[in-house]
């Protein structure tokens, strides 16, 4: 019972974790996406939006 208890509690930290970076990647592209589209965007067709 404790094993599993630690794979899951293991589990659940990593999910915590990839949400935050999935969210602060986020903001962070959002945040910086006016400096990104004034140099002409980093692919073709993103200053176009």
């Amino acid at each position: 019972m404790s094993s599993r208890v630690k794979i899951r509690a293991r589990l659940w930290l990593l999910y915590f974790l990839a949400s935050i970076a999935v969210i602060g990647a986020g903001t962070m592209a959002f945040l910086y996406y006016p400096f990104i589209s004034s140099r002409g965007g980093v692919t073709p067709g993103m200053s176009e939006i």
